[in-house]
């Protein structure tokens, strides 16, 4: 004579050994990776799954850790503009944006906003030649005092150029003057156009812009992404509109600046670890410790993505899941990598369009270029519509955790 089987119960003195625990866990993630993308029956159902297995392995491998896990991806660019020589034009200093913000409802931030004030409370004066629709506020660059503007390493805010082009020969009359005079500044010994090296150019105020949860010619992009900064204040956070230039040198040649340099796209993400912002329960699996027979149905709600809001934002109200999140930062920080070269690629064009009398006035315009990329990044991927795309991205996993959830709940396997 058979009897009946009683559902084995999370929280019983029989599971509660660290084997069973391992063993409901092990259950849960393959649980996961079985229903998650396959509940769309599509033929890429079997690459989400292998995908999402490999993740899972990572999140595993970072909860772990004492530590914040790192990791970092670099690819580099070089670049090379040509500027026309033209009369001196005084410097505009610019500001920009800070990055996208995992939040939850009526807490969201609009970078575009952001780039909207900046430009109107900056506008170029009007003799400045205008740039594309994509362009953005920036900060100025100038000389180091005492240095005429050929010879200048540019790099201080808010200096202006200084007139010692006016009061000697004009560059371009340079090479007339042979052996009779002094070289000229831009000249080499031999005759040659000398090539000046100039500061790194970076604008720190961009580095905090977030996603609330990024020249015709021969500007290098080097693209990173590293797991790193201040705690969000939402659910988590990933900064991509910074960048900087480095490896500046320029070229006077007759009637035209030669500019070549690397422009550096340092993107972080960073995801509040344990607990939410307004103290929500982090949920890492459906055998969460957590999770009991009283609030498995509140915590299977809360995990549910709605997709009628940003293609699938769950509530998160008091539980939330940090893995899920982390997977939701690595989609933005994805976006803004694969979009920085076509950013820098329209930064430049629009520096090509410039006129620049001294490598002074060469440099101050070269400050205005991180702007220009933080305002083509936002122009390539819309705040909302990376929201939907990393959202979309997760709602198969927020969905299939949420599920087993309340199947396991139904089925009495919570204590």
């Amino acid at each position: 004579m058979t009897s009946a089987a009683t559902p084995v119960r999370f929280g019983d003195g029989a599971m509660s050994s660290q084997l069973h625990r391992r063993t409901r866990r092990r259950e849960a993630e393959e649980e996961e990776r079985t229903r998650g993308p396959a509940a769309a029956q599509t033929p890429g159902a079997a690459m989400l799954r292998s995908m999402q297995a490999a993740g899972n392995y990572a999140v595993q491998q970072a909860a772990r850790a004492a530590t914040p896990q790192t990791e970092t991806r670099t690819t580099r660019t070089p670049i090379e503009a040509r500027i026309r020589r033209a009369a001196p034009s005084e410097p505009v200093r610019e500001a920009a944006p800070a990055g996208r913000l995992d939040s939850g409802r009526g807490h969201e931030h609009h970078p575009e906003e952001e780039l909207v004030k900046i430009e109107e409370a900056q506008a170029l004066p009007e003799e400045t030649p205008a740039g594309p629709p994509a362009g953005g506020g920036a900060a100025s660059a100038s000389a180091p005092a005492g240095a005429s503007p050929e010879q200048s390493a540019g790099g201080g805010e808010g200096a202006a150029p200084t007139a010692a082009p006016e009061q000697g020969a004009a560059p371009t009359a340079a090479p007339e003057q042979g052996a009779a005079g002094p070289a000229s500044p831009e000249q080499a010994e031999g005759g040659a156009p000398r090539k000046i090296s100039v500061p790194d150019i970076e604008t720190p105020e961009l580095a905090e812009l977030a996603k609330c949860d990024a020249i015709a010619n021969a500007l290098g992009y080097t693209g990173s992404i590293t797991r790193g900064g201040a705690q969000p204040t939402g659910f988590g956070v990933t900064r991509s509109f910074s960048c900087r230039l480095t490896g500046i040198t320029i070229t006077p040649f007759p009637g035209v600046f030669l500019v070549t340099a690397t422009l550096e796209h340092p993107i972080t993400w960073q995801v509040r670890s344990g607990t939410g912002p307004d103290g929500q329960i982090d949920i890492s699996t459906a055998a969460d410790p957590d999770i009991t027979a009283a609030n498995y149905a509140e915590v299977a709600d809360d995990l549910t993505p709605d997709m009628s809001d940003l293609n699938g934002r769950p509530p998160r109200d008091k539980f939330w899941a940090e893995n899920l999140t982390i997977r939701h930062e690595k989609v933005h920080a994805d976006d803004d990598h694969k979009n920085g070269p076509l950013a820098t690629a329209q930064a430049m064009a629009w520096l090509g369009t410039q006129t620049a009398s001294s490598a002074a006035d060469v440099n101050a315009l070269l400050g205005r270029i991180p702007s220009r990329f933080a305002s083509s990044l936002l122009a390539a991927l819309s705040t909302e519509d990376g929201e939907k795309h990393a959202y979309g991205d997760g709602a198969p996993y927020y969905k299939a955790r949420s599920d087993i959830i309340r199947e396991w709940g139904a089925a009495g396997k919570y204590a």
